[in-house]
Parts: structure tokens; C-alpha cells; sequence
């Protein structure tokens, strides 16, 4: 393989870059919940409101990749 360099640097980054996002989504309800002494259902709104931002905020994204393409609106 000619690449083999780049491969495993891109790969070793992607790695750690995962590590760093897992510990912090597994680390958030432990702070949240435990130490911050936050009620459980708490927890849940902020979970639910963070995917439900996500989503939308994917919607909107998708929306303004179909506009900028051309196709305009449906």
C-alpha cells in the first residue's frame, strides 16, 4: 500500500477524535445527574431538546443543500 502513512494518521485522528466525543457524552449525565444533583426527568428534557435541535437544524441543512443545488422548492 502506497498510502500507508496517511491512512494510519487519518485513522489514529479519527480514533481519538471519537474517543474525545464518547467521553464527553458519557461523562455529561454522570456531571449533570450526580454531581450537579439535577433531577433524572431534567436530564431527559436536555437530551430531548438537544436531539430535536439536532434534527431540525438537519432539516434546515438539507433544506439549503436542495436550494443551493438548483432544484428549488418542491
Amino acid at each position: 500500500m502506497r498510502n500507508r502513512g496517511e491512512v494510519l494518521k487519518i485513522s489514529f485522528s479519527a480514533f481519538f477524535a471519537d474517543l474525545g466525543y464518547q467521553t464527553a457524552v458519557v461523562m455529561f449525565p454522570l456531571i449533570f445527574v450526580v454531581f450537579l444533583g439535577a433531577p433524572m426527568w431534567l436530564y431527559g428534557v436536555v437530551e430531548a431538546v438537544n436531539y430535536g435541535l439536532g434534527s431540525f437544524i438537519g432539516f434546515l441543512g438539507g433544506f439549503w443543500v436542495m436550494y443551493m443545488v438548483g432544484r428549488g422548492l418542491p
